[in-house]
C-alpha cells in the first residue's frame, strides 16, 4: 500500500504550495533507527531549491511538499514505493526501505500560469503580458537568495530579469509603466547585492540604471560612493534619500558614516600638507625617506578601514610623495587608479578587489 504520514511541527502561512511550483526547502532525509542523516542541507550549510512535477524528487517527497504552506516545518514518514523503491540508491539506501524527511518550506513561487518561459516562441517572450508573471516570479526567487545570503545567485536572478524586459513590447502606456516599475526594482536589488559583494562600481551603475528612484535607490548609490571614496557625491544622496523617507535611522546612521570619513580625509590631507611643508627645504635623501613614511602610513591606514574600496590621493602632491605612495601601494598590494573628470585627473588607492 502506498502511503505518506505526515506530522506538523510549525504551522505555515498562505496558500498551500501548487503543483507545478518553485520551492524552497531545508531538510534531513533519515532512514529508520539512524540518529544520522543520509542527506541534509543542514549539514551543506545551505538552501535547496527545486521544480515540483518535474522528477527532481522522489515522488513521495514531491507529493508531500505539495501539502505544505510558506514556513511549515513538518515530518514526513514516506512508504519504500514512493521512495526508492525495491533496489534503493547504493550505498546509503537499502532497498525497500521506509524513509523520513524533516522540511521546512521557506518559500514557493508558482510557474507561469499557461508555460514556462523556455517554452515560449522568441517573439512571445518579447511580449510583455506573456512574460510578466515569469518576471515577478524571478525577482521574488532573486529576493529570497538575497534572504538565505545566497547573493551572487540573487545578482543572477536580477540580471536575468533586466535581459527579459530590455525587448519588451506593450500593449499600452499602462503596461509599459508596470515593466519600468519591474526593471527598477530589478536594477535597485541588483544595487544592494553589488553593495553587499563589495562591488561598488556595479552597485553606482545599477542606481543610475533606476528610472522609477526611491529613497532606497538614493540610499544605495550613497553607500556605493562610500565604498568608492566619493565622500561628498554620497553625502549628496544620502541627503536626496532623507528628504525622501524623513526620520530614517538607517538613513542618518550612513549621513554620520560618509561625514565622518569625508572629515578624516580632509584631516590626513591637511597633516599631509603640513607635513610636506616642513620636508621641502630637508636634503633629497631625507626628504625621500620622510615621503616614504608619510606614504606608509597613509596606504596602512586605507588598508585597515573596512568602510571603503577606494581613496582618494591628496591633489597637486610632490611628485617624489606620489612615486612613495606607488611603492608603499604595491608592497601593500593594492593600486593607484587615475580618474578624469570633468577635465581633471584625480588618482586614488584601490582595494585589490574594488570592482
Amino acid at each position: 500500500m502506498r502511503s505518506i504520514k505526515k506530522l506538523v511541527l510549525q504551522k505555515g502561512v498562505g496558500e498551500i504550495v501548487p503543483s507545478n511550483a518553485q520551492v524552497t526547502i531545508k531538510y534531513s532525509g533519515y532512514l529508520e533507527g539512524q540518529d544520522n542523516p543520509f542527506d541534509s542541507s543542514y549539514q551543506r550549510h545551505s538552501v535547496d531549491r527545486y521544480r515540483l512535477s518535474r522528477g527532481e524528487l522522489i515522488s513521495g517527497l514531491d507529493f508531500s511538499l505539495q501539502s505544505m504552506q510558506k514556513n511549515e516545518v513538518s515530518i514526513f514518514l514516506i512508504d519504500p514505493t514512493l521512495a526508492y523503491g525495491e533496489i534503493g540508491c547504493w550505498p546509503n539506501i537499502p532497498g525497500n526501505s521506509e524513509v523520513m524527511f524533516i522540511v521546512h518550506l521557506l518559500n514557493h513561487a508558482e510557474t507561469i500560469a499557461a508555460a514556462d518561459y523556455e517554452s515560449l516562441e522568441p517573439e512571445e517572450r518579447k511580449i510583455f503580458c506573456k512574460i510578466e508573471k515569469f518576471v515577478e516570479n524571478l525577482l521574488a526567487v532573486g529576493a529570497d537568495n538575497y534572504k538565505n545570503k545566497q547573493t551572487k545567485k540573487a545578482i543572477r536572478d536580477y540580471i536575468r530579469v533586466i535581459d527579459r524586459l530590455e525587448e519588451c513590447k506593450f500593449n499600452d502606456d499602462e503596461e509599459e509603466e508596470r515593466c519600468n516599475l519591474l526593471r527598477s526594482r530589478s536594477y535597485q536589488n541588483l544595487a544592494l547585492c553589488y553593495n553587499k559583494e563589495d562591488m561598488p562600481r556595479k552597485a553606482c551603475i545599477a542606481c543610475n540604471n533606476v528610472t522609477n528612484k526611491t529613497a532606497k535607490t538614493y540610499f544605495h548609490h550613497g553607500r556605493a560612493l562610500i565604498k568608492m571614496g566619493q565622500y561628498e557625491e554620497a553625502l549628496e544622496k544620502l541627503n536626496l534619500a532623507l528628504e525622501m523617507s524623513p526620520h530614517n535611522e538607517e538613513i542618518m546612521k550612513e549621513i554620520g558614516i560618509a561625514d565622518k570619513l569625508q572629515r578624516k580625509s580632509l584631516k590626513i590631507e591637511k597633516d599631509m600638507w603640513c607635513n610636506c611643508l616642513g620636508i621641502e627645504k630637508l636634503k633629497l635623501e631625507t626628504k625621500n625617506e620622510e615621503y616614504k613614511k608619510i606614504a606608509t602610513e597613509f596606504c596602512n591606514s586605507f588598508v585597515s578601514n573596512k568602510d571603503v574600496m577606494r581613496q582618494p590621493l591628496p591633489d597637486g602632491i610632490d611628485p617624489l610623495l606620489e612615486e612613495a605612495m606607488r611603492k608603499a601601494a604595491l608592497l601593500l598590494g593594492i593600486k593607484i587608479s587615475s580618474v578624469n573628470k570633468f577635465g581633471k585627473e584625480s588618482f586614488y588607492l584601490e582595494k585589490s578587489n574594488y570592482q
